[in-house]
């Protein structure tokens, strides 16, 4: 572990360098809402960012940690569904609760369960390297998280 915090320098970069490489699939629309869905160590990135972005955004920004996710999910929010082994239960549910309810989704993760439905559902998936603890990989979560503000807000105002 001393070594992964030690490293976080070069997880910060090479985060930097997938969101840079991204390509996603989603189109620009108009959101009402971003809801950011994860647990543990998946879900810090979201807590931080939720607080960066308070006064920034125009809309709500807000963290879910549940299996369910607020009712007011529709096909004009933004889900980010944050998973970094793929396989959290309560994100997976969330997850196949924003499909069914046509939210634009795009998931961070390193595989798994979750990038098994994305492929399958045809969804932007960011992946992220595989085989650390998730509550290490902060950076990878975070920026990516970032990237994906940067590429709804620069094409919509978010």
């Amino acid at each position: 572990m001393k070594k992964l915090v030690l490293d976080f320098p070069i997880q910060l970069h090479e985060a930097l360098i997938i969101g840079k490489n991204y390509r996603f699939i989603a189109q620009a629309k108009e959101f009402n809402n971003v809801v950011v869905t994860g647990l543990g160590g998946s879900g810090i990135g979201g807590s931080i960012v939720q607080n960066y972005v308070f006064d920034k955004l125009k809309i709500p920004f807000i963290v879910n940690k549940d299996y369910f996710l607020p009712s007011f999910v529709n096909r004009k929010s933004l889900v980010i569904v944050c998973s970094y082994s793929g396989n959290t239960e309560e994100t997976l549910a969330a997850m196949r609760q924003a499909i069914k309810q046509r939210a634009t989704v795009v998931c961070v993760t390193s595989g798994g369960a979750v990038a098994e439905l994305a492929n399958q559902k045809h969804l932007d998936c960011i992946l992220v390297p595989a085989g650390m603890p998730p509550r290490a990989c902060l950076g990878y979560s975070l920026v990516q998280l970032l990237y994906i503000l940067s590429f709804f807000s620069y094409r919509q105002r978010l």
